[in-house]
């Protein structure tokens, strides 16, 4: 996704990379994926503990 207009200004602002304001941004770009983001998350957890 592109965040930039032709004019070079953000259309959204990037969030900080941390798990937080990345749930934050996803809330309100695309709330529907909260769940999708979560499980994916968990996997990559249980794969660090394996």
């Amino acid at each position: 996704m592109n965040t930039r207009s032709d004019h070079g200004h953000e259309l959204i602002p990037r969030p900080e990379h941390t798990p937080d304001a990345l749930r934050a941004a996803l809330a309100v770009a695309d709330p529907g994926r909260l769940e999708e983001m979560q499980a994916q998350k968990d996997e990559a957890m249980k794969a660090v503990r394996e």
